[in-house]
């Protein structure tokens, strides 16, 4: 029990931070098409 929730607490994460990343990433992405089309 207490192995499995261990592992199921790890995997939610590192969705947590993969979620969080590519979050991240969409926005330094649309700001930097944002400042190219700005010019």
């Amino acid at each position: 029990m207490q192995v499995t929730s261990g592992v199921s607490a790890k995997w939610v994460l590192i969705l947590f931070l993969l979620f969080f990343i590519l979050f991240g990433l969409k926005t330094l992405l649309e700001e930097y098409l944002e400042q190219k089309r700005g010019r």
